[in-house]
């Protein structure tokens, strides 16, 4: 098969020639999208080297490493700015559930019995031959099915993430009804994501709800009862594919602004338990939560000064979505949102100082004043006015 040109630069056949190409082949996401015929991000390698030969021979070839997971047998490979994630073949000694102990192996078919699905147990080498060593990957590749490798119970046994990898999965690259027995496998540990880090079931469902159809694997993971402790139970996924149809109407909108109001939609909370959020997420959030906008009859201007655009224009998509406003109509609501100009009140520190007053804090309290002043005459009033 002919390898894509993101598993073809120079960088990346240097690798296979340092480490032999015998000894090295593509695996996990490259090989997949490769496959589906999906855009090929991070290049990720299996080696049958250890770690400690992979360092050895990039560092004779000047190749700066870097012991990224070097516990579980991985290396970095830093070249260009770009970094390729190489990791010795394992089989699992002990697991958890959250984390596994390992050890390493020189055989590609115990190394792919450990992964979690079939298309991701999946191998190519340089020259772009494909290798399955389970005799399975191929053929789910091709149907689009995602199936755990071997037994549904035990791989989320090894790792309880794996339950929203399943639905994440699923979104992206399944087609047709979920495979019977990782959903009942999943449903049967759910209890078990509480045992997660907050940081890991973070990751996880924002990329399930930066998806493109979240509302349909969410309406699935509902239904199964998968994250209710997450999920509200009144979570209505047409109301978030209404949204998303808002969202594709703005362009160039923050990751932030897309991925908080779906956040809202779905768990119509400012504090969702479970998520970690950053202080600009936190703070679109609190607004959500807090804004009672009347999109119709508000005066723009005044609503923009007050609170970031980035905020208002997630509180138009929710209110737009709870009102049931037409697309045609959002449209409209969106553009006076975008395209307002913010006003800048006209006056300054500086101008009360050249008018005697003394610093301190009654500059603060009169400048407060004033603004207020403004903001009452609808930002008419200029700085002469206000100051006389």
């Amino acid at each position: 098969m002919t390898l894509p040109p993101a598993m073809t630069t120079t960088d990346v056949q240097r690798i296979f020639k340092i480490l032999g190409a015998g000894n090295v082949r593509f695996v996990g996401g490259c090989v997949r999208n490769m496959l589906i015929g999906l855009p090929v991000g991070d290049i990720d390698l299996a080696t049958t080297l250890t770690p400690d030969q992979v360092i050895k021979k990039l560092s004779a070839a000047k190749i700066k490493t870097v012991p990224t997971g070097i516990d579980h047998g991985t290396v970095t490979a830093v070249m260009d700015g770009v970094g390729y994630e190489i990791t010795t073949l394992r089989r699992d000694v002990e697991t958890d559930g959250r984390r596994a102990v390992v050890a390493y192996t020189n055989d590609w078919a115990e190394d792919a019995a450990r992964r979690d699905f079939t298309m991701n147990a999946l191998y190519a080498d340089v020259d772009g031959n494909i290798f399955d060593p389970l005799e399975q990957g191929l053929k789910d590749i091709e149907r689009r099915k995602i199936r755990f490798v071997g037994d549904a119970e035990t791989r989320i046994q090894e790792d309880y993430l794996r339950i929203l990898r399943f639905f994440r999965f699923h979104s992206l690259y399944g087609r047709g009804t979920l495979d019977r027995a990782g959903l009942r496998a999943s449903a049967k540990f759910v209890p078990s994501i509480k045992t997660l880090s907050r940081e890991r079931v973070t990751q996880e469902l924002k990329k399930i709800l930066m998806g493109n159809s979240p509302h349909k694997i969410l309406s699935v993971m509902q239904a199964y009862n998968i994250i209710p402790d997450i999920i509200r139970k009144n979570f209505d996924a047409d109301k978030l594919a209404k949204l998303i149809k808002f969202q594709n109407a703005i362009p160039d909108q923050s990751d932030d602004i897309l991925y908080c109001t779906r956040l809202f939609m779905v768990f119509g909370t400012a504090k969702p338990k479970q998520i970690i959020l950053s202080k600009k997420q936190t703070d679109i959030m609190t607004h959500l939560s807090c804004a009672k906008i009347d999109f119709k009859n508000a005066d723009m201007r005044g609503i923009l000064y007050t609170a970031p655009r980035a905020s208002v224009i997630a509180s138009l998509m929710i209110w737009a979505v709870e009102n049931n406003i037409r697309l045609v109509a959002f449209k409209k609501y969106a553009s006076a949102v975008t395209g307002t100009k913010i006003p800048v009140f006209p006056v300054q520190g500086k101008d009360l100082l050249a008018r005697g007053m003394a610093e301190g804090a009654e500059i603060g309290k009169t400048l407060k004043r004033l603004e207020q002043k403004w903001i009452k005459s609808g930002f008419a009033l200029d700085n002469k006015s206000l100051l006389n």
